[in-house]
């Protein structure tokens, strides 16, 4: 599977956004961190990757946004897409999450 490089560079980008809080993405998931993404746990939560995106999207300890990245829009594909680039996650973006 061709991943869509666009998509992947603005994912990389959206990971690495200071959110309202001043946290990263990547100051809890990136490696050596404390919720470090890890490939095994990624592909068994792909397919509930946008509810567990907004968890730490909203919540004003963690990234502290005031409203939800929706399901199909382009900031998830985005997401999505750069997890399976990092994590060779390809399969699973292909089966779309599942």
């Amino acid at each position: 599977m061709t991943l869509d490089p666009e998509l992947v560079k603005f994912g990389l980008q959206f990971v690495e956004r200071t959110g309202a809080s001043g946290n990263q993405c990547l100051s809890c998931h990136g490696k050596e961190k404390s919720q470090e993404f890890k490939r095994r746990s990624l592909g068994a939560i792909f397919s509930q990757l946008h509810q567990k995106v907004n968890v730490c999207w909203l919540d004003r300890n963690r990234m502290g946004e005031q409203e939800e990245i929706e399901e199909g829009s382009r900031v998830m594909q985005a997401i999505r897409t750069w997890l399976a680039k990092e994590y060779r996650l390809e399969e699973q973006l292909a089966r779309g999450g599942k």
